[in-house]
């Protein structure tokens, strides 16, 4: 074996003259002979050193340190004792060579890699030829007992041999992206048993991290941001950054490592290096979106490094909500009012500035609110009160709608149309409504004649009607008086006092009479008949703007304020001689009828028709009223015989030229 003292009993296959063996005590043995004198020891420059035992007749090799491969064979000399006689002989030894373990590497590999190598193949057996896998015994753990066929070094990763292939895989720990520590492992010839320690090198080409952008995107504008910035970086080697294998610099390209960041008029950034969380605090009043941060990822078993950004963005949601009320303040008439309230929420995330209230229903101009601006969740307030018109209690509702405008902090113009805060109607814009009452009026039509009752044929008359409200409802009432000018008057002149009257058509228009107020219509007729009896003008309300408490509008019954008669009388003339009379009849519908005569009543004449056989002035008293509206004037019964009593013979008168 290799470095080891060499041994062979010379003597024992050497004989003696007598022909029996040789021994120590009959033998000499001399190794050197270049001198004249019995040496039993011989020094070879360079190989080792031969020394024979004169007491066993062993003569031993010790090979020089370093020396390998077979030593010189030497002569020795027996000298037989007794008689002096001599032979000589040659001593040879033989050794096997050591077994080499040549050093291995592999350089340059790639982070995240194994590294593989073939530790057998350069290594040599005792016979000088190169290693094979069967032919040795590769241990990787020489500290330990036993032959190992792997070894793991902490925090680097597990040295792994094949003893099929002779190969040695480096499996590093993920995070591991540098060298490793030499290991060295023993090559065992299994022939022989012949070891030798040879170190495994291996290197890897460092490259920087893998640092990925991040965004967390439509967050609530003044809330704290986080996420985990470490979740999709990476290491040289590919596998997940962590805070224990990467350090996070929120100012990359400024001295030292930054780990909270202040930007002013925005917010502070954060880092924990515990977590691998970053956060953004904003400082109260910011809304907008934060600068995108940069922030530098390096990696601690390297000291290289990459950069990412990251994005921050707010959902903005500028939103306004408007709601509007009325109250009604008095009985919804002319002079009477509404108020309305305006109340405007900031229902959005992001303050609203300059919110202004329209509503060109009720104003021309914008209706101020308090405050003008809002906070998310803050309200303002507004009132406005709001006088009604005529054209409101027409139409017996006021319904609309505001617009609140405003302009959010980041330059949104935002605006809600109004909605009447009303949960049961569907919606969020229902207008807001008033409803008004129906007025009901009170107007009464009188009529009457200027000057004397009795006229004749051709005499100018003065007729007077008054329409006028009796009511005290605070409404313009709009009224349209007609008349019947019968064959029997012709119209000389028509005078107003308020509104028009139509000649041709016979109506008077354009009255619009408040509470109290009246008008007067003056017509001047010719009379046209000498019939006798009462010759009337009837005048009577056509239409109103509201419904009358008391009559209705256009139906010209007679008991009704809203009609009337106004008469004068041409006298009637009977001959009681010739048993003449006259039939007077009152107007139908009253419930007591009572004729007088010349002021007297007349017994028995309480129906509406009396048959008058005498002269004298006639008048009727109707419900108990003194005058009725059909008999202003009385009826005057004349008494006029044109021919004597006895009978007249008819004359014939004939001209004869």
């Amino acid at each position: 074996m290799p470095f080891v003292i060499g041994s062979v009993n010379v003597l024992a296959n050497d004989t003696l003259s007598s022909g029996l063996n040789a021994t120590p005590a009959t033998a000499n043995v001399d190794l050197n002979l270049a001198t004249p004198i019995i040496e039993n020891s011989l020094v070879i420059p360079s190989e080792g050193t031969f020394i024979y035992d004169t007491l066993t007749g062993i003569v031993s090799f010790t090979p020089q340190s370093g020396f390998t491969g077979n030593p010189t064979p030497i002569q020795y000399v027996l000298n037989e004792i007794a008689t002096g006689l001599k032979d000589t002989a040659t001593i040879t030894y033989t050794y096997l060579l050591p077994v080499v373990a040549a050093n291995d590497t592999s350089l340059g590999n790639v982070p995240g890699v194994n590294a593989v190598l073939d530790i057998v193949s350069n290594d040599l057996l005792s016979d000088g030829n190169a290693a094979t896998a069967p032919e040795v015994v590769v241990d990787m753990d020489p500290a330990s007992p036993g032959d190992q066929s792997f070894i793991t070094v902490g925090s680097q990763g597990i040295w792994t041999y094949n003893s099929a292939t002779g190969q040695v895989t480096f499996d590093p720990t993920p995070g591991f992206t540098t060298d490793p520590t030499n290991i060295s492992y023993i090559i065992r010839e299994v022939s022989t048993g012949l070891v030798d320690t040879a170190l495994i090198h291996v290197t890897y080409t460092e490259l920087p991290p893998i640092a990925n952008s991040d965004s967390s995107l439509n967050n609530q504008p003044q809330t704290v941001v986080s996420l985990n910035i470490l979740t999709d970086d990476r290491l040289s080697d590919g596998s997940l950054a962590t805070t224990g294998t990467t350090t996070v610099d929120l100012e990359p390209f400024a001295p030292g490592i930054t780990s909270n960041l202040i930007v002013v008029g925005e917010g502070m950034w954060s880092y924990s290096d515990v977590t691998g969380v970053l956060s953004f605090t904003p400082i109260p009043g910011f809304f907008n979106h934060p600068t995108p941060l940069v922030y530098g990822l390096t990696e601690d078993i390297t000291g290289l490094s990459d950069t990412a950004v990251v994005v921050i963005t707010n959902l903005i949601q500028p939103e306004i909500e408007l709601i509007k009320n009325g109250t009604l303040i008095g009985d919804g008439y002319l002079g009477d009012s509404i108020l309305y309230s305006f109340t405007v929420v900031n229902t959005g995330n992001v303050p609203v500035f300059n919110i202004s209230i329209n509503d060109s229903r009720i104003s021309a101009s914008p209706i101020s609110l308090s405050p003008v601006s809002l906070s998310p969740g803050g309200m303002g307030v507004a009132q406005f009160t709001y006088p009604i018109t005529m054209t409101d209690i027409l139409a017996g509702v006021i319904s609309n709608s505001a617009v609140a405008a405003g302009t959010s902090i980041n330059a949104i113009v935002v605006s809600d149309t109004s909605d009447n805060g009303d949960p049961m109607l569907p919606g969020d814009s229902n207008p807001t409504v008033t409803a008004l009452p129906t007025p009901v009026v009170d107007v009464n039509l009188t009529s009457s004649v200027l000057g004397t009752c009795t006229q004749a044929i051709g005499d100018t008359i003065t007729f007077r009607f008054k329409v006028a409200r009796t009511d005290t409802i605070a409404v313009l009432n709009n009224v349209v008086i007609g008349d019947s000018l019968s064959t029997n008057f012709d119209l000389i002149s028509a005078v107003t006092s308020e509104g028009t009257y139509d000649t041709l058509t016979g109506q008077w228009s354009g009255i619009s009479l408040a509470a109290g107020d009246s008008a007067i219509l003056t017509l001047q007729v010719r009379l046209l008949t000498n019939i006798g009896g009462l010759a009337c003008m009837d005048a009577w309300v056509v239409s109103s703007t509201f419904g009358d408490t008391d009559s209705n509008p256009g139906d010209k019954v007679i008991n009704e304020d809203d009609i009337t008669r106004a008469c004068v009388t041409v006298p009637l003339v009977i001959c009681p001689e010739k048993s003449e009379t006259i039939e007077l009849t009152a107007g139908s519908g009253y419930s007591t009828y009572q004729w007088y005569r010349n002021g007297t009543l007349i017994s028995g004449a309480t129906s509406p028709t009396y048959i008058a056989s005498q002269g004298g002035i006639y008048t009727i008293i109707v419900d108990g009223s003194g005058c009725a509206s059909s008999t202003c004037c009385p009826i005057i019964v004349q008494e006029v015989c044109a021919c004597p009593p006895q009978i007249c013979v008819p004359i014939t008168v004939r001209k004869i030229r």
